[in-house]
């Protein structure tokens, strides 16, 4: 699968760099220069790979070349200068904005209602009153904990590595474990699939996470961004039709008040310092830069996307 995304990006990268190439307008008109955006290469970057591969991006005047990164994108890719623009799983973005006040979070462009799961060992009860919990620090897990453990308060958080974790449910030193993706060597190992996060009160979230000092000059190029996905993404999620792509939601849209505090709620519960999270937070989000559709381009006839139209003069 991995692969196979793989090859799929390359393709994008061709496709998005024709795409530009293509229209004399989008040339003349280009905004800014290039704009490098870091993803990674599985089914979790599809709204942003699949916007380049429809010129989505041209179409509104912009140069932008996907990174593909190994690892989950963070914040390290824009401190290496291999990026401008990361998308990464939002709860990364939060706990990295602790060491990185510059950080800014400016769209969210994906919620998975199932990305993150609960697993239960052999034997464990159905209602989750109390138990050991494990978690991979710093995971899209870590994040959903928070939720979990608020609404059952009898539960008992243990940090592991995801080797350790399967190890750990067959030998009952866990009872529970939240992980982010497929769980093959937890069932592998006995445990049992018991929920998914979503019930429990947690949507899983991605997001585009920028340097602040980048984006005080870019402002304009990434409210154009943000509305090439909010077209593409939007019109790829009605075309979503097995029963693994619907687990994926694609759209873009603001980080809401309800999410701020969400976001407060995880990093209050790592740190321990709830008055301090709520400051990060407040720093960190940034709610002015996600536009409407067909605003910042109204020339541009992008509803019928793939076939970027001429910018608007």
């Amino acid at each position: 699968m991995i692969r196979a995304a793989v090859a799929a990006f390359m393709s994008v990268v061709t496709m998005s760099a024709c795409a530009s190439g293509s229209a004399g307008s989008n040339q003349a008109l280009r905004l800014g220069g290039l704009i490098r955006v870091a993803v990674g290469s599985d089914e979790r970057y599809s709204c942003l790979t699949g916007a380049a591969r429809v010129g989505a991006f041209a179409a509104y005047g912009l140069d932008v070349r996907m990174v593909v990164t190994v690892a989950e994108p963070t914040f390290d890719s824009l401190q290496a200068g291999d990026a401008d623009i990361a998308a990464t799983d939002v709860s990364t973005a939060v706990y990295d904005a602790v060491q990185q006040p510059d950080l800014r979070l400016v769209a969210i462009y994906l919620t998975s209602n199932d990305f993150v799961k609960l697993y239960a060992r052999s034997g464990a009860p159905v209602v989750l009153a109390q138990g050991t919990l494990g978690v991979v620090a710093g995971s899209s897990g870590e994040a959903a904990a928070a939720h979990l453990m608020s609404a059952r308060p009898g539960l008992k958080l243990a940090a592991t590595s995801a080797d350790a974790m399967a190890e750990a449910l067959g030998a009952g030193t866990l009872d529970y474990a939240l992980v982010g993706g497929g769980g093959a060597p937890l069932t592998s190992a006995g445990a049992r699939l018991a929920g998914l996060a979503s019930d429990f009160g947690y949507d899983y979230e991605q997001g585009l996470v920028t340097d602040g000092a980048w984006l005080s000059g870019h402002e304009s190029q990434v409210r154009r961004l943000t509305e090439a996905l909010a077209v593409s993404c939007n019109k790829a999620a009605q075309a979503r039709s097995t029963a693994l792509d619907a687990a994926f939601t694609f759209g873009v849209r603001a980080p809401s008040g309800a999410d701020m505090t969400n976001y407060a709620m995880e990093l209050g519960r790592r740190t321990g310092r709830a008055d301090a999270a709520l400051v990060t937070v407040s720093n960190l989000v940034r709610q002015d830069l996600v536009s409407d559709t067909n605003t910042v381009n109204p020339g541009c006839d992008c509803q019928w996307l793939p076939s970027p139209s001429p910018i608007s003069t």
